[in-house]
């Protein structure tokens, strides 16, 4: 939940619009994304709060940022005393409520913690934490999902979750393998999901 809207990863540009999240420059829609690639761009509501999107391109053909499929949302802004995004993670995680005893008591030990001047990131991959509720994927050992929170650790909400970082790709991305003739052997081929 970001604002009261549910959001589930993956999705589209539109569904982030109809939560009420826009481009922060409005030409950025139409920026092409390369077949395989991705870019990262600014979301923004009428608050003037903004959410970093991560917009993959699943196709064998060019598209726009309008086009393509976000596969990571995050909002960082754990350490500053300004009103930071409303939302709410599976298990009850709020944001300015939850605390890292109520992070742990659903998510169990993170697979990582990354430590800023004015917060701590905890990260969460199945791989290494088998939490079975962020269907994490895992191909040829690197993660492909993954869940953040921030805790702030300064501050008016030091202590509470204030951001999130969050990337879900389970269905974008396939392996498997074909027969090279030149080669007389099989190798692994990455494709997409249209």
């Amino acid at each position: 939940m970001i604002d009261n809207h549910e959001v589930f990863l993956p999705c589209t540009l539109a569904d982030m619009e109809k939560a009420g999240w826009n481009l922060e420059y409005k030409d950025a829609g139409i920026q092409q994304v390369t077949m395989g690639g991705y870019m990262e761009v600014t979301l923004v509501n009428q608050k003037g709060q903004k959410i970093d999107a991560i917009f993959i391109n699943p196709t064998e053909e060019g598209l726009t940022i309008r086009e393509s499929i976000i596969f990571s949302l995050r909002s960082d802004i754990a350490y500053e005393d300004k009103e930071f995004i409303s939302f709410a993670l599976p298990g009850n995680i709020e944001s300015g409520k939850s605390t890292l005893e109520d992070v742990e008591r659903i998510y169990k030990e993170p697979s990582q913690i990354d430590e800023y001047p004015t917060s701590k990131k905890y990260i969460y991959n199945e791989a290494d934490t088998k939490v079975e509720t962020l269907h994490v994927a895992v191909t040829r050992g690197v993660t492909r999902n993954s869940f953040s929170v921030f805790l702030a650790t300064d501050g008016k909400y030091k202590n509470k979750v204030t951001g999130f970082d969050i990337t879900f790709v389970d269905d974008l991305i396939k392996q498997d393998e074909i027969y090279i003739p030149a080669l007389k052997k099989k190798v692994p081929v990455f494709y997409y999901y249209d």
